[in-house]
């Protein structure tokens, strides 16, 4: 007995409307219907971790994303975007592995934290898939000068191959490296600070506290000799 089929997968509506576009690119006045919005089979939550955000070199900058991934059915993912508030072509690097770790910036990782290698596309996950580690990428963009340390949200995306896409915003702890001309300016002012000024003093006179500390250790040793 013959089954009537009453309606299209995504995939074959896909490309139904792939066919009708050709035919308007060709002149043929068709009516192309509205793509279904369709739920990607995929969940993105923060994973375990420390996420974070810091300078690299030449002004590009590090992100480490902590993330975990669940697949409800069987999916092939097809594309990944990544973006902050300031930089929107943030990248995969490629890492070499050493001695069963990742160098990457000022950080190391172990080779089994990190999920870089996984997502060489496509990527196949099969129903009830989780993984779960860091992705560790990298945006030519520099942190923007009025961008304070904290908490800031970076936009993690997937797509399948049949174009569901799923985002999440995962936060991220943004450690911004001393700059040199901060770094000397510090050095200058703990040459200035009297080695008999006391911590309560120096703060009313807006000198960093680690400063201080740093010249009391140094006249405690000078008693001491």
């Amino acid at each position: 007995m013959p089954i009537r089929k009453t309606r299209l997968s995504a995939a074959e509506l896909e490309e139904n409307r792939c066919y009708l576009r050709q035919l308007y690119a060709e002149g043929i006045d068709v009516e192309i219907p509205e793509a279904r919005q369709v739920s990607s089979p995929l969940e993105i939550t923060r994973g375990t971790g420390i996420g974070e955000i810091f300078d690299l070199a030449v002004g590009n900058t590090a992100y480490v994303i902590p993330l975990c991934i669940v697949a409800r059915s069987r999916v092939i993912v097809m594309d990944y975007h990544i973006q902050s508030a300031w930089d929107d072509q943030i990248e995969l690097p490629y890492l070499s592995e050493r001695n069963g770790r990742y160098e990457f910036g000022r950080q190391t990782y172990m080779s089994e934290e990190v999920l870089n290698d996984r997502f060489e596309i496509p990527l196949t996950l099969n129903r009830g898939s989780i993984i779960q580690g860091l992705i560790l990428a990298y945006g030519c963009q520099p942190i923007p000068e009025e961008v304070r340390n904290g908490a800031v949200p970076v936009q993690f995306t997937l797509t399948d191959t049949l174009h569901r896409s799923i985002q999440t915003d995962i936060g991220l702890v943004l450690e911004r490296s001393v700059k040199q001309h901060d770094a000397l300016i510090l050095l200058r002012t703990e040459l200035h600070v009297s080695a008999d000024q006391t911590s309560d003093d120096a703060a009313e006179g807006g000198i960093a506290p680690e400063i201080v500390a740093r010249q009391e250790a140094k006249a405690e040793d000078s008693d001491r000799t």
